[in-house]
């Protein structure tokens, strides 16, 4: 949609004034052909740049600013590609065509996003939409963030499965509020039998030394992490934390680059091993 009205502000506005008379927009192969290159290459672009990654989990802010950035470098890309070579009367010309097909593409894509995320939103916060959820802990600190979790009147989409322990000699108070699952020896065996999403690290101080296995256990997987800051992370701020309506929790990620960098190596590791196949 962008594209064709992107063409018809060009045939109206720029090249009817140049040729003095008013120049119509035509159908043709190109243009057809057009419609279908340039939708793929700006899909291309979002799925670099991790856009499509983690559809549940999305900041309207964010997603905004990531929309504008990755429609600046498309735009950017099309006006070397297909728009420099355009007939036009002066150099203003060019800033006009760019500043137009910029906030065609940036409106058009960012409306239905918008509208799309906030449905998402609203229905996870009327529970619509959840994620199931396992609690590592159980004494207090697990009971804590449990409740902060059930008690908020908008829900953050984490249903609670259950809990586990560290080890079987744990005093595990969350027995009270939350069915026991396991221990952390059948962590991976709880996750696929329940169908775990999300898993918040709520162990207590005493049981540091427990950390390091748990999070080999979950790298594992591919469930969402979170886990609990310390005093001294939140006050040095060495923690970038989300705040569940209350409940300080720190992200981490699976990742050991950004999601940009991930696409960009997938398509090189694909194109390469095409070449691979098709020489060998």
């Amino acid at each position: 949609m962008a594209w064709t009205l992107f063409n018809q502000f060009r045939k109206i506005f720029i090249e009817s004034n140049i040729f003095g008379t008013r120049v119509p927009m035509k159908f043709d192969l190109k243009f057809m052909i057009s419609l279908i290159i340039i939708p793929v290459f700006w899909v291309l672009l979002h799925y670099i740049s991790g856009y499509y990654k983690n559809p549940y989990h999305k900041s309207r802010l964010t997603e905004l600013g990531k929309t504008i950035g990755i429609t600046l470098l498309g735009v950017a890309i099309m006006f070397f590609a297909l728009i420099l070579n355009d007939i036009v009367a002066s150099h203003r010309n060019y800033y006009e065509s760019v500043s137009v097909l910029f906030f065609l593409q940036l409106i058009l894509t960012y409306i239905p996003r918008v509208t799309l995320t906030s449905i998402t939103i609203s229905r996870i916060q009327k529970g619509i939409i959840g994620f199931n959820t396992l609690i590592i802990g159980g004494n207090g600190r697990a009971i804590q963030v449990t409740r902060d979790l059930q008690s908020q009147k908008r829900l953050s989409g984490n249903r609670i499965i259950g809990f586990i322990s560290t080890n079987n000699n744990s005093r595990n108070l969350a027995g009270k509020y939350l069915k026991k699952l396991g221990t952390v020896n059948n962590l991976k065996e709880v996750i696929i039998k329940y169908n775990i999403e999300e898993v918040i690290i709520a162990i207590e101080s005493t049981e540091q030394e427990a950390i390091s296995d748990i999070i080999n256990k979950l790298n594992e997987t591919h469930v969402t992490i979170k886990t609990i800051p310390s005093l001294y992370d939140i006050l040095t701020g060495r923690v970038k934390m989300n705040t569940i309506y209350g409940t300080p929790l720190i992200q981490i990620t699976h990742e050991l680059i950004p999601p940009w960098q991930a696409s960009i190596k997938q398509i090189i590791d694909s194109i390469i091993s095409l070449f691979a196949l098709i020489l060998l």
